[in-house]
């Protein structure tokens, strides 16, 4: 299985472009939940061990992250593709009269 990226209708194939777009959500995720978890609990008085908030970072970011690039990839189709749908280009040659 192979990671297809495709980016105005081009298939991108910089190895690291395509991967750093498949890992981006997860990566924001985890740190969003570790800032949480690490920072913001502790100020309010709840205490979590180390490995409870490491499992709790990847659980998190696991789930927050697919559900951030299914979303992403909608809303990316939606912006890239809005023209094409309320205008549809018309393909074939022009005949001028």
């Amino acid at each position: 299985m192979s990671l297809h990226v495709i980016w105005n209708g081009k298939e991108i194939k910089n190895p690291v472009i395509k991967y750093s777009v498949a890992i981006g959500p997860i990566a924001i995720a985890a740190a969003a939940t570790a800032l949480l978890v690490f920072i913001a609990l502790p100020l309010l008085g709840v205490v979590i061990s180390l490995a409870m908030g490491c499992a709790a970072i990847v659980a998190a970011a696991a789930i927050t992250g697919a559900v951030a690039a299914i979303f992403g990839a909608i809303g990316i189709d939606a912006i890239a593709f809005t023209d094409e749908l309320v205008a549809p280009r018309k393909r074939g040659r022009r005949q001028h009269r």
